[in-house]
């Protein structure tokens, strides 16, 4: 079941859509390498995993629990859905969290 924050509320459902899941193949296979960081980080030799303006982020709470979230590239927001409600945070906080990146190793 997925599970997004978006317009203040939480969207949860099997109507919403599905989970993609990375696996590793093996070396030779391989034309990508992923990681998760900062946008800073993945500024030199990186490029955001993203479908339009959405891209996979990793939210880490006050309480130190992560989320797999929605890191919204045009307005430096990252949220998820959370008890009804959607949980988001902007700016500086956002920069901060965990983005899905790639790049071509061969």
């Amino acid at each position: 079941m997925a599970n997004f924050g978006a317009n203040n509320q939480e969207n949860a459902g099997p109507e919403i859509g599905s989970m993609q899941m990375l696996t590793v193949p093996e070396a030779s296979s391989m034309g990508l390498e992923y990681q998760w960081m900062t946008i800073a980080e993945g500024k030199s030799g990186w490029t955001t995993v993203h479908v339009g303006n959405a891209a996979p982020v990793i939210i880490v709470d006050e309480k130190g629990n992560e989320y797999l979230g929605n890191y919204d590239l045009s307005k430096d927001k990252a949220s998820f859905g959370f008890g009804g409600k959607e949980k988001i945070y902007m700016g500086g906080k956002a920069s901060g969290f965990k983005v899905l990146h790639k790049r071509r190793i061969n």
